[in-house]
């Protein structure tokens, strides 16, 4: 798989599998994103992403199971 950054404005992911030749590529979570809310298309991929933020313990959880090596 190649380096394929999503077109969505402000998505860093890259290595993007999924490909629209209208809209360019798009990662799983930004894809995810947009089944969730059905918008117009053009008016979804235009809009920032914005930062996921952690509203419970979950973070915390995560990293109490996940240490650095």
């Amino acid at each position: 798989m190649s380096v394929l950054a999503c077109c969505r404005n402000g998505c860093s992911n890259i290595l993007c599998a999924l490909y629209s030749p209208e809209y360019g590529y798009i990662c799983n979570e930004c894809a995810n994103e947009l089944k969730q809310h059905k918008q117009d298309i053009y008016d979804f991929m235009a809009s920032p992403k914005e930062e996921a933020t952690c509203t419970d313990d979950w973070e915390e959880t995560v990293d109490d199971i996940f240490e650095a090596q």
